[in-house]
């Protein structure tokens, strides 16, 4: 079943809501969320929660967390793309009241690596390929993908897949 909007109770990869889990350099943290429709036209799609959204996950309101400080980015791409009007406020759209689009990450848990030489948390940029060949982050993209893009509703049109890279930009790919 497709997620509604607002936090997301799942133990697949996890016992517990807000769980912590180390593997090897990985770090990962059970706090799944969906935002906007539940029968979306458009899915659009981040890795996973960065430390700006994990802060905000513990201390902001629920519809601040996706793409947090990166939603005029988001915003530019989305209407690059011919999806919204470059008047409209993007922060609407992450509401529980939103009919069209609905956001979410691939991995909808937090996932970082901790870097081995500086100790400094990377949730970005080539992170992001190393989690899908090492096993532990590969088996929450797995489950992940399974568990919630196995069975889109009918009514989605196009799925738009967000990275981060080190140089701050968002790219994206789509695909429908």
């Amino acid at each position: 079943m497709f997620p509604s909007h607002g936090r997301i109770n799942c133990s697949l990869c996890f016992p517990s809501p807000g769980e912590m889990v180390s593997a090897r350099s990985w770090r990962f943290r059970n706090d799944p969320g969906h935002f906007g429709s539940s029968n979306p036209k458009v899915l659009v799609l981040g890795f996973s929660k960065g430390p700006t959204q994990v802060s905000v996950y513990d201390n902001g309101p629920f519809e601040d967390i996706a793409f947090a400080k990166s939603r005029e980015r988001l915003k530019r791409i989305l209407v690059t793309l011919g999806l919204i009007e470059g008047s409209e406020d993007i922060n609407l759209r992450f509401r529980e009241e939103e009919e069209d689009f609905a956001f979410a990450s691939l991995v909808r848990c937090s996932v970082a690596e901790i870097d081995k030489k500086t100790g400094k948390t990377i949730a970005g940029g080539p992170m992001i390929l190393r989690a899908f060949k090492e096993p532990e982050p590969k088996r929450l993209i797995t489950n992940c993908a399974k568990q919630f893009l196995g069975s889109l509703p009918e009514r989605v049109r196009l799925i738009v897949m967000l990275w981060v890279f080190k140089t701050g930009t968002l790219a994206s790919v789509a695909s429908s």
